[in-house]
């Protein structure tokens, strides 16, 4: 055994105060008291809950077992159509000048 162990195995200890135990006897005597009652469901309220659940199981497995789930209207395709004006439509429908074969150019001198 170490020197801490023996010194802590020696030592004596300090009496508990009157003032705490008597404190900590309150507090668990009033812990004790003040235990709130379980809330009580009735029973009528579980009948529900499990027949509201049963009629809700039901109705979903014969709408999809049928397979008559009610359709909400048709769908119908919306086709929009976007046009630049002005110099931008100019800009998008033209060749770039990087792609447009280059000009031709003839040059003839004429001597004296």
């Amino acid at each position: 055994m170490n020197d801490s162990e023996e010194h802590l195995r020696t030592a004596r200890l300090a009496a508990p105060s009157d003032d705490l135990d008597r404190r900590m006897r309150e507090t668990f005597a009033s812990a004790a008291r003040a235990q709130p009652a379980p809330l009580r469901v009735p029973a009528w309220r579980w009948i529900g809950l499990v027949a509201a659940t049963g009629i809700a199981a039901t109705l979903v497995l014969v709408a999809t077992r049928s397979g008559r789930l009610p359709a909400g209207p048709p769908s119908v395709q919306v086709l929009y159509s976007i046009e630049p004006q002005g110099p931008m439509r100019q800009l998008l429908l033209e060749t770039p000048a990087s792609k447009r074969p280059p000009l031709h150019f003839a040059v003839s001198v004429s001597t004296p």
